[in-house]
């Protein structure tokens, strides 16, 4: 199978025991130009599981692999848009799930709840990498480093609510909620409709 980047191709014929290699050495080489990975396709299909199972099960039959990449701002950029895209829902997940901590806690709180800690997981996985990545990049995106900001503060209401979850203290994990997260997303999102779409 051929190995490609960017329509480059890298080597003619792989073997699925050298690709491992092979893709850490390219991930190593494109980080080291300030790349990152979009997407990998296989036979032009774009796969999102684990790579090298993915080859395994289907190495006879494969004709090439494709790394696809961006540049470093272009990969911050993107990665804002889904925040940007995401914030509204999570928004208004939150306000759902204040109402119920508020009244009665039922198992539905609960299922609502781990999609919100799913969702703000996310989020701050997002963020943090943002943070990272933007080191790498020359284009200011926010205005001010939000990134930060509003990761060492959802790191403290984090610890809070699972605190007060403890401690069956539904008020103080609505208040939270309500209070807290609320306008840190809200900031956030300020923040990031006020990026050109040319950025975003």
């Amino acid at each position: 199978m051929k190995f490609e980047i960017d329509g480059h191709i890298v080597k003619e014929s792989v073997d699925a025991v050298d690709l491992p290699e092979l893709l850490e050495n390219s991930l190593r080489q494109l980080a080291s130009q300030n790349r990152r990975l979009s997407e990998i396709r296989i036979d032009n299909v774009p796969v999102y599981t684990d790579v090298l199972s993915y080859v395994k099960r289907a190495e006879m039959t494969i004709e090439y692999i494709q790394l696809l990449t961006v540049s470093v701002h272009q990969y911050v950029m993107d990665l804002s848009k889904q925040v940007k895209e995401y914030l509204p829902n999570l928004i208004a997940g939150i306000r759902g799930i204040t109402d119920q901590f508020y009244g009665e806690v039922t198992n539905e709180t609960w299922s609502y709840l781990i999609e919100i800690i799913e969702g703000m997981n996310w989020l701050s996985q997002s963020m943090h990498t943002i943070d990272e990545e933007i080191k790498h990049t020359s284009k200011p995106i926010f205005k001010v480093n939000i990134e930060s900001h509003m990761l060492a503060n959802m790191r403290e209401h984090f610890e809070t609510i699972n605190t007060a979850l403890e401690n069956q203290d539904y008020v103080t994990v609505a208040d939270i909620f309500k209070y807290e997260l609320t306008a840190l997303f809200e900031e956030l999102l300020s923040q990031l409709q006020e990026v050109p779409e040319s950025y975003v």
